[in-house]
């Protein structure tokens, strides 16, 4: 049977990157608040969740949910198999390509292993005024 693993930061990047001298985790282009784009629907440049998970035992499915709060419709799904050892750390970069996101608004990031509900947080995408 597989422990949870507890979700210690959850954050909307660009990029992520690992220094291959120092092994150091580099999140480049962190976004504090919103998704900024110039018009809507949109399918998104790709952006970054970083998931920085400890402990958990065992394997499973993590998933990743994004789904718009207005009509509560999902808007974007990941998934791939994951495996955890007791007592680490684990550095999880998802990639998010291809996100349609229809509208401004708000909208909902769950994550969830094995189809527990780990962590979620609201992220809201903007019209920005660049053209």
């Amino acid at each position: 049977m597989s422990k949870l693993p507890t979700v210690v930061g959850l954050v909307i990047c660009r990029r992520f990157d690992v220094d291959a001298n120092t092994g150091q985790v580099n999140l480049i282009g962190i976004s504090p608040r919103a998704l900024l784009y110039p018009r809507f629907p949109i399918l998104s440049e790709p952006f970054t969740l970083y998931v920085h998970l400890y402990g958990g035992a065992g394997e499973g499915t993590i998933e990743l949910l994004i789904l718009s709060l207005e009509t509560e419709r999902r808007i974007y799904r990941y998934r791939r198999w994951l495996a955890f050892e007791p007592d680490q750390f684990v550095h999880l970069e998802i990639r998010v390509r291809r996100c349609a996101f229809p509208a401004p608004g708000r909208y909902l990031l769950q994550l969830f292993f094995d189809g527990q509900l780990l962590s979620d947080r609201v992220l809201d995408v903007q019209r920005s005024s660049r053209s």
